[in-house]
């Protein structure tokens, strides 16, 4: 993998964790204002969510390996605790998409940090 591939593939990531954060809030916030989501209980703890979500997206784009390796451990223990208390087993699709694309984003992390390591072994 390259640089430029790398970079790509941080991108996708860091779009699939904004999308994420959006998703989160806006579902919180027409939950916190009375808007009924079928199957959907969210809550005022999903906003810590989201915030969450956006803050590992942020270390997302600024190359951070940690953030996109616990972004998407968050995403399968986030659906699997759905799965647990619901029974349903609905989001597993939309989950693996988003996990391909933030298990990417993981690789281009570990590739930036190994690529402009090799570029500049001075700067150590």
């Amino acid at each position: 993998m390259d640089i430029i591939e790398a970079k790509k593939h941080v991108e996708y990531a860091r779009g699939v964790g904004i999308a994420m954060a959006v998703i989160t809030l806006a579902l919180s916030l027409l939950s916190l204002t009375g808007y009924a989501i079928a199957g959907v209980d969210y809550n005022v703890w999903n906003l810590i969510d989201a915030v969450f979500i956006a803050g590992l997206t942020f270390g997302i784009g600024r190359y951070s390996r940690i953030c996109s390796v616990v972004l998407l451990v968050y995403l399968f223990v986030n659906v699997s605790m759905r799965y647990m208390q619901t029974g349903q087993g609905s989001g597993w699709g939309i989950a693996a998409v988003c996990g391909y694309f933030l298990y990417q984003g993981i690789r281009g992390t570990f590739a930036y940090h190994k690529l402009t390591k090799d570029e500049n072994p001075s700067s150590q």
